[in-house]
């Protein structure tokens, strides 16, 4: 079984070059071997088709990267060395997801046997450990280590939907999770959750293990928070939200890797980054839906409709909360249509500022979250939210005095001098004293005069007289 990557290993990357609109990222592929195992499981050819030019168009890294990153990223320059057999049994690797110590020496063993070799790493973005095993497979900045005995037994670690992550990892990308989980590989639809399982058989190496089982699988793609946490989206191609405080458009997407076809092929509103898959090449296990990203703490978040589904279909929807909405304020994001013959999906996309009325209620009490009006303010009485309820206080009552002393206090302005200051307090503090003993001693039965009001025809609404 192998282990995955959920710790990474850092380093800053070195060589990285741009050369016109991509960015140059070669990889040294290192074939490795310990020297108790001599197995060479595939031809070089195979090596170089799964990570070199030598594979265009086979469904190889070189394919994948352009791909997942729009066209920015180059992984022509990639090169296979080796075999090289470290002077370590199998039995020194210790590594595994519990110790990362272990990992980092297989990664410097091969790197120091390849040096020695006249290998000169410095000319590439990073490094791939190929191993004639599955003994362990995990990605970091500072290198990936795979394997693949050739025996079909199990999925390949040379498979491109796991190594798209491990060189993800590569590039800095992190575990996607689903909105409201710490959990990593909660993402199914994104290669840096590839354990969670939507990756397809691969269209060229088609071997099956003793399950039936495919050996190599592909996908699925990256998402577009993903994408544009690296720069990798072209902006060009991405419908941008114009920050107005209010907003209702309709925007059309394509399928997000599908460079080929003419229209926007994701959408950036607000925080949210929209995207629109096809079960079509690295997303031959998708289903045709809207997906919905946003990005945090270096980590891509699933976002799921209002009714809690991962795709969005047509009539799914997400918007503000009501419990969230100050006078109306919100935003909504809703699939309308999607039409997979033309590969297109519709979405209606709408954000309305609070609606600050221009004229104070007349008649109350009126109530929107977070904010209460109440008919006591137009008599110029105190309102005072207790426990979620408006209460309000007669001018007339030792309890406003009671508050007028205590804003008293709480707006002693920090400026002023120490002795100004503590001469106010002590004021209010007598104030409040007094005001307290006159609200005891006041009759237990009362009607305060604001709180009666005649009904039409006779009578009153409260109290007695």
């Amino acid at each position: 079984m192998y282990s995955f990557c959920p710790y990474c290993v850092f380093r800053v990357p070195t060589a990285i070059r741009v050369l016109g609109a991509a960015m140059q990222t070669p990889w040294a592929v290192i074939l490795t071997k310990f020297n108790d195992n001599n197995n060479e499981p595939f031809p070089r050819l195979r090596y170089e088709e799964i990570f070199t030019p030598a594979g265009a168009g086979k469904w190889n890294m070189v394919d994948y990267f352009r791909d997942m990153s729009h066209g920015k990223l180059d992984l022509s320059g990639s090169q296979v060395f080796g075999w090289y057999t470290l002077d370590k049994a199998t039995a020194d690797y210790t590594g595994s997801g519990l110790h990362q110590a272990g990992r980092q020496d297989l990664l410097q063993w091969a790197k120091d046997k390849a040096t020695a070799e006249g290998v000169n790493l410095g000319d590439f973005h990073n490094v791939v450990v190929v191993l004639n095993s599955g003994r362990d497979l995990f990605g970091g900045l500072n290198g990936v280590v795979c394997g693949d005995d050739g025996a079909n037994s199990a999925l390949s670690g040379l498979s491109p939907s796991l190594l798209g992550q491990e060189m993800g990892h590569g590039y800095g990308l992190n575990h996607s999770r689903r909105e409201g989980s710490t959990v990593d590989y909660t993402d199914p639809f994104d290669v840096m959750s590839t354990d969670a399982g939507r990756s397809a058989p691969h269209p060229v190496y088609t071997d099956l293990d003793l399950f039936g089982q495919p050996v190599y699988e592909i996908g699925p793609g990256l998402n577009a928070a993903n994408m544009g946490s690296k720069g990798w989206l072209d902006m060009t191609r991405v419908w941008t939200d114009p920050r107005t405080a209010r907003i209702s458009t309709t925007v059309q997407l394509r399928p997000l890797h599908s460079r080929h076809l003419p229209g926007y092929l994701a959408a950036r509103f607000g925080e949210y980054f929209i995207e629109f898959r096809m079960n079509t090449g690295w997303d031959a296990l998708v289903p045709p839906c809207v997906l919905v990203h946003r990005f945090e703490g270096g980590s891509s978040y699933l976002v799921p409709d209002e009714d809690g589904n991962e795709v969005f279909r047509a009539g799914s929807a997400i918007s503000t909360p009501e419990n969230l909405s100050v006078l109306g304020s919100g935003f909504s994001i809703r699939v309308n249509a999607i039409d997979t013959a033309n590969e297109v999906a519709t979405v209606s996309l709408a954000r309305a500022p609070a609606q600050i009325p221009r004229i104070f209620p007349q008649e109350g009490p009126y109530q929107t979250p977070w904010i209460k009006w109440l008919e006591a303010a137009s008599l110029g009485e105190a309102v005072v939210i207790l426990d979620g309820k408006a209460v309000s206080i007669s001018p007339n009552s030792p309890a406003y005095g009671i508050l007028e002393n205590v804003a008293m206090i709480g707006n002693s302005h920090p400026l002023m001098s120490e002795r100004l200051q503590t001469s106010i307090r002590e004021e209010a503090m007598a104030n409040i004293a007094r005001l307290s003993q006159t609200e005891v001693s006041m009759p237990l039965f009362r009607n305060p005069a604001t709180s009666l009001h005649r009904k039409r025809g006779g009578g009153f609404e409260n109290g007695s007289s």
